[in-house]
């Protein structure tokens, strides 16, 4: 036992320790892409928040991606209002040589026609429908091309927006 006077005071506990101070919980930070990093906001021992911009890693090629894809997405637009004007000019050409086609039969069973005249109105007409099967396969191409484009003009912003590296947690 040790025996003392009573008086008033504060208590104070003490705490030692030895050896190396570690994290409970740590989380690498990488990026999908690759690249020289631009921008540096956050290093070893830095606070942050979850959402913090910790890295910009340069974006001008992937900024020049996007630029192109969206280039390709233009062309692939103007190509299908291409498309579509041939459409339309192959269902009117249909439409002409099917009227052709009535009136060569009619003058035909008259016989005012000759026999060649009514088959190469027939050969007309044939290859007018040839032509606008034609023309419907390369929509569906050309609207197909436009989706790809789409597709490749998405890819590329995500890549942009992955040029900046992001804090996933609160911490150091």
């Amino acid at each position: 036992f040790e025996l003392a006077k009573i008086d008033r005071g504060t208590v104070e506990r003490s705490v030692s320790s030895t050896g190396s101070v570690a994290a409970l919980v740590t989380v690498e930070i990488g990026s999908q892409i690759s690249g020289q990093i631009a921008e540096l906001h956050a290093d070893f021992n830095t606070q942050v928040k979850k959402g913090d911009l910790l890295a910009v890693i340069d974006p001008q090629t992937y900024q020049q991606r996007m630029n192109s894809a969206q280039a390709d997405l233009s062309v692939a637009y103007a190509s299908l209002g291409t498309q579509q004007a041939n459409l339309r000019k192959a269902q009117t050409t249909l439409d002409q040589n099917r009227r052709d086609y009535e009136r060569s039969k009619q003058l035909a069973e008259s016989k005012l026609i000759s026999q060649s005249a009514l088959e190469d109105s027939r050969k007309a007409l044939e290859l007018s429908e040839s032509d606008l099967t034609i023309a419907q396969a390369q929509i569906r191409n050309a609207e197909a091309s436009v989706q790809t484009r789409k597709a490749s003009l998405e890819q590329a912003r995500i890549d942009l927006s992955r040029t900046q590296i992001r804090s996933p947690i609160d911490g150091v």
